[in-house]
């Protein structure tokens, strides 16, 4: 009788833990579709902004399927709020020396390196790093960007996914926002500068869980 008692309390103790261990699973599920629910929706809002951009300077950028492709499927997420957060910090850092610079020598410097990556004829390159001109004064050869005392300050990057261009390569539209400026000072009041906008469009590549991600096949469109 009382080994058929221990049996039975095993077996009751065994269904309460397998009980804990699906609600527990459930609650999980249910916290990750929030949480994908939630970025869908800061993904949707970020694109009405990026649609109005794009057309008021008459660029054309297909975003129609922008978003959709964090929602939680049944089988499958094609692309989890992480990779997105480590695709934008990649991206940051690849695109934010094109808009962070104090000087016409290190504007030079970063120009070149852009060049090397990408090409000369690259959008990218002409649409927002033009050749910095070079004046000739009397105390020698002076870059326009010295000239006018020129700065520029990186800010914000939001990159959208547009598609999965196949396995480990996803295309993003991405908008930037850098302050122009003369003194670092101006920068204690963001407020009072006008900010500047750039949008780009490139490809990332490799596999998600690993560092050897990569940048490639950027394009480019100038808001000015």
């Amino acid at each position: 009788m009382k080994a058929s008692n221990k049996r039975a309390n095993y077996i009751f103790i065994g269904g309460i833990v397998v009980l804990i261990i699906l609600l527990v699973m459930l609650w999980l599920q249910h916290n990750e579709k929030n949480e994908l629910s939630d970025q869908n929706s800061k993904l949707s809002e970020q694109i009405v902004v990026l649609e109005k951009k794009a057309k008021e300077k008459n660029i054309d950028v297909d975003m129609e399927d922008a978003g959709s492709l964090t929602e939680a499927k049944e089988e499958e997420i094609l692309i989890t709020t992480e990779q997105i957060e480590q695709d934008t910090e990649l991206a940051k850092e690849f695109f934010s020396p094109a808009f962070d610079w104090e000087s016409g020598e290190q504007y030079d410097d970063m120009r070149e390196r852009y060049i090397s990556l990408l090409g000369e004829d690259s959008s990218f390159v002409e649409s927002y790093i033009v050749e910095n001109t070079k004046i000739d004064t009397n105390d020698g050869e002076l870059s326009f960007i010295d000239h006018e005392s020129l700065k520029s300050k990186f800010h914000t990057l939001t990159a959208i996914p547009l598609e999965m261009e196949g396995k480990n390569r996803i295309r993003y539209v991405a908008f930037i926002v850098h302050y122009m400026h003369q003194n670092k000072e101006d920068l204690n009041n963001l407020d009072a500068l006008n900010a500047s906008e750039a949008i780009v469009e490139f490809t990332i590549v490799g596999d998600g869980t690993s560092d050897e991600r990569e940048i490639v096949d950027v394009e480019a469109w100038n808001l000015s």
